[in-house]
């Protein structure tokens, strides 16, 4: 699955393989779900968003802080990243496949979710303290 947003039209592709859905806008989260890698270009948000659901990452940086969130991917083995004007269907084909045969790839999502996910009981922890702090006003 594939979205390209609203620059660009799906006809401007050419042909489309039969086992690819491309789409100006598609439900992420809903994906990332079900998915085994995820392909980013290393923004933050998206970052984590795969991460919450343990979804290892193909980076390709394009501008300001995707550069320094996909090294963090690299170097923290959460993914691996490619150069977009490199990227090619032999690229992309090795690289899933590589995130899909190194499972220390996933298990570090995987841990890394689990921890976001515990993170969620200070959030409730903080909205409490809000609660509070406007009812003694």
């Amino acid at each position: 699955m594939m979205s390209i947003g609203k620059k660009c039209k799906v006809e401007q592709l050419g042909d489309i393989p039969s086992n690819f859905y491309i789409g100006n806008f598609l439900p992420q989260l809903a994906i990332l779900k079900q998915a085994d890698v995820f392909i980013t270009h290393a923004g933050f948000n998206s970052v984590n968003e795969a991460l919450s659901y343990g979804v290892p990452m193909y980076a390709f940086p394009m501008v300001n802080d995707q550069h320094m969130v996909a090294r963090r991917i690299k170097d923290m083995k959460l993914g691996i990243v490619g150069q977009f004007k490199e990227i090619s269907p032999l690229s992309l084909r090795d690289g899933i496949n590589d995130l899909l045969s190194d499972i220390e790839f996933k298990e570090n999502c995987t841990r890394i979710s689990k921890q976001l996910k515990g993170a969620e009981g200070l959030k409730l922890v903080a909205e409490k303290l809000e609660e509070i702090c406007l009812q003694s006003e």
